[in-house]
């Protein structure tokens, strides 16, 4: 539910321009790190994206990794 929670905030922040991070993948990490407390009109720091991808990124103790696909339809995630 986290997951899809975050991908649907990533997904919606994109298409109204309020994305915090460069691409949509960083964003769904940013979005899972539950750091949005932040305010649209605070700056947001560095450090936070950082942190983000410290707690759900990968690294060499990585033992699971979930794969998501954001597609523009449903006809595309079948092809």
């Amino acid at each position: 539910m986290q997951l899809l929670a975050a991908v649907n905030r990533a997904v919606h922040d994109q298409h109204h321009g309020l994305m915090r991070t460069k691409h949509l993948h960083s964003e769904i990490v940013y979005a899972l790190a539950g750091t949005q407390n932040v305010t649209l009109y605070q700056v947001l720091t560095d450090l936070q994206i950082t942190e983000a991808f410290k707690t759900f990124g990968l690294s060499d103790a990585t033992k699971s990794v979930i794969v998501v696909k954001v597609a523009p339809n449903a006809d595309a995630v079948i092809s």
